[in-house]
């Protein structure tokens, strides 16, 4: 889908233009609501294409989707096979013994790395959510995972929970290279997606590179705990909420 033009018409001649101006609003309106009904989905294969045409629609479809809507689906071929492997790693961890999983939690630095519990968070829409006004916090434990640069980095110095360093547990040893590897793929399928906007936009090829590098990019595998019946009407798993990040992949 894509709105090239919708010309504005100078009043005086609004008679002579009415039925085309008219048209174009509908037109540009059922386009969008199309565009509305499904979350677009691409492929990062096509943008790696040395086909013009594959290349041109990917970028158009990012682009529109992230525009109108502020998601799309997109198919990572590369990173499809290794997902059961680090989801075994993840299950591990989160099977750790409560007490095991605490150890590891940091609230001295906000949680950024490390171990956070169930009922830790609580999103600024669920702080007076409750049936009597009180605060429903988020019933999922996660694992927060950053970057790894150097002690005398200067974000590391001047933003030192952004940049702690990350912390593995003992207990679960395949949690770090499973991590890692997510951790970097993802970011690197993040960094295509900007790039692909960027004539979109009217940006130099590049111009992304600077504004992400050594950026506080986290990585947080969610686990939700099982919920009993009684409690699941009082229960919110996450708040409504609109994430800070420049881009999520999810």
């Amino acid at each position: 889908m894509s709105i090239r033009k919708i010309e504005v018409i100078p009043t005086a001649n609004m008679d002579a233009y009415s039925l085309g101006w008219n048209v174009q609003i509908w037109e540009a309106y059922f386009s969008v609501k199309s565009f509305l009904n499904q979350i677009p989905v691409v492929d990062l294969e096509d943008f790696r294409s040395t086909d013009g045409k594959r290349r041109d629609t990917f970028i158009e479809t990012v682009a529109e989707g992230f525009h109108h809507i502020g998601f799309i689906f997109v198919k990572t071929p590369d990173i499809a096979p290794k997902l059961s492997r680090i989801y075994d790693a993840y299950k591990e961890v989160f099977a750790l013994p409560i007490e095991t999983k605490m150890s590891y939690e940091r609230p001295e630095i906000h949680r950024q790395r490390g171990y956070t519990p169930s009922g830790a968070e609580i999103g600024i829409f669920c702080q007076r959510s409750g049936p009597d006004g009180e605060a429903q916090p988020d019933a999922k434990e996660n694992w927060f995972i950053g970057p790894d640069l150097p002690d005398d980095h200067p974000f590391v110095e001047r933003y030192p929970a952004l940049y702690a360093p990350n912390i593995w547990p003992a207990e679960v040893p395949e949690l770090r290279p499973a991590a890692k590897t997510l951790y970097n793929d993802l970011f690197a399928v993040g960094k295509q997606l900007l790039h692909s906007i960027e004539p979109y936009l009217g940006y130099e090829e590049g111009f992304f590179d600077d504004v992400v590098k050594d950026s506080p990019t986290s990585l947080r595998p969610l686990h939700y705990p099982p919920v009993k019946p009684e409690d699941a009407e009082n229960t919110v798993r996450g708040s409504t909420h609109t994430d800070i990040n420049f881009i999520t992949a999810l």
